[in-house]
């Protein structure tokens, strides 16, 4: 059974409510004024509110301007993928593949990554979006090396070719809770650049990943 999204299920749920507070506020006038029809101002009442209420909630789910500036890496893609183990030292090199899938309607980009790390199998996979009701880009990212889910927020800049965010994490080594920063820049059509920086508790940052990202030929 197909389920309903959190702003359709509160909206159901929202005018469920509406509509029963009406009927039993006409049934209660009923009982205590049998001779005289029911008056039909608080269901009158609350329809310009659920009208209001439906207004909102298409807004919130209707795909937006900042939505297609997500659009140029959307595609297939091949990936130059460099990972820095410690700054000091040359980085890990290799290669990957990647594909950027518009779903739920031009909603939400999904990636779906598939390469090596440190010799072995890595898959992954994430979700960017931008919500409309907080004003912010959000995303999300888990791969076959982890339990756990990668989530953050982020900002585009004024000309809409670099986006920034700021996320989190469980360190496998530490258990605690890490902070990044990665920066995705629009490069041309063809091509866009991630880089990844790990936030230490001082405030620093530290280089990790930049993994550069060009159109795959059919």
């Amino acid at each position: 059974m197909m389920k309903l999204s959190m702003f359709a299920l509160g909206a159901a749920l929202t005018l469920q409510v509406a509509s029963s507070g009406a009927l039993a506020q006409a049934a209660l006038q009923d009982t205590k004024q049998p001779s005289k029809p029911a008056t039909p101002a608080p269901a009158a009442a609350a329809q310009p509110e659920m009208e209001d209420m439906m207004k909102a909630v298409m807004e919130a789910g209707t795909p937006g301007k900042e939505h297609k500036l997500l659009d140029p890496m959307a595609g297939k893609w091949t990936v130059k993928a460099a990972f820095w183990m410690d700054p000091g030292a040359p980085p890990m090199e290799m290669d990957a593949k990647a594909t950027n899938e518009w779903i739920m309607g031009g909603r939400f980009l999904k990636m779906s990554y598939a390469g090596e790390f440190m010799g072995a199998p890595f898959e992954g996979m994430g979700l960017t979006g931008f919500n409309n009701i907080s004003g912010q880009f959000e995303t999300l990212w888990l791969d076959n090396m982890g339990t756990g889910i990668m989530t953050g927020f982020g900002s585009v800049s004024t000309d809409g070719k670099t986006f920034t965010f700021h996320s989190e994490y469980d360190d496998p080594m530490s258990g605690s809770r890490k902070k990044t920063r990665e920066v995705i820049v629009i490069d041309s059509k063809d091509q866009h650049t991630m880089m990844s920086y790990e936030i230490l508790p001082d405030g620093a940052e530290q280089k990790t990943m930049k993994l550069v990202y060009t159109r795959a030929k059919d």
